[in-house]
C-alpha cells in the first residue's frame, strides 16, 4: 500500500515524478505545487485484496495516507481460503464484509470483481464499479438480445 502511494501520487503524499502536458490537461507551465495538488486529488490509489492475509491486515493497509479505496478479488480470495469453488462461502463473505466496512468507516471506495451474485449481495456497499471481463459483458448483452428477440418471435 505504501508503496502503491508512492508510485500513483506526487509529493508530499507519494514521490511520483512531475510531467506537464497530457497530465496537467495542458495547463501553462509553472504552479506546479497546485497541479500536484489538484492531480492528488484526483487520482485514485486504489489497493485488491485478494487474499486471507490482506483481509487480516485491512486496518493497516487502510491506515496508509494516500490510499483512497479497495478492490477485492473473490475468485482469488476463495484460493487463499482454500475453497477454489465455492464462491460466496459464508467465510468469504464475511471476510468481504470486514474490508467493505472498514472502508465505509474512513469513507474510501470500495469494490468488487466479481459476478453478477457477489456484485447484487455487495450492491449496498458498493462505491466502485469494475469491468473485470469484458466477455462477459458481451455474452450478458448477448444473451439478452436473443432473449427480447425470442420474445418478440413469440408475440
Amino acid at each position: 500500500a505504501e508503496q502503491l502511494v508512492q508510485w500513483s501520487k506526487y509529493p508530499p503524499l507519494g514521490k511520483r515524478s512531475y510531467s506537464g502536458g497530457a497530465n496537467t490537461h495542458y495547463a501553462p507551465g509553472g504552479n506546479h505545487a497546485l497541479h500536484m495538488k489538484q492531480l492528488n486529488e484526483k487520482t485514485m490509489s486504489i489497493v485488491q485484496i485478494e487474499t486471507k492475509q490482506g483481509v487480516e491486515n485491512i486496518e493497516a493497509i487502510l491506515n496508509v495516507k494516500g490510499i483512497d479505496g479497495v478492490l477485492i478479488g473473490p475468485c482469488d480470495l476463495a484460493i487463499s481460503l482454500g475453497r477454489p469453488d465455492d464462491l460466496m462461502h459464508e467465510e468469504e463473505l464475511s471476510m468481504i464484509q470486514k474490508v467493505a466496512d472498514a472502508c465505509l468507516k474512513r469513507a474510501l471506495g470500495f469494490g468488487i470483481i466479481g459476478g453478477r451474485a457477489m456484485q447484487e449481495y455487495l450492491k449496498k456497499e458498493s462505491s466502485l464499479l469494475v469491468s473485470a471481463i469484458d466477455t462477459a459483458l458481451m455474452r450478458e448483452g448477448l444473451i439478452q438480445a436473443v432473449r427480447e428477440y425470442e420474445q418478440l418471435e413469440r408475440t
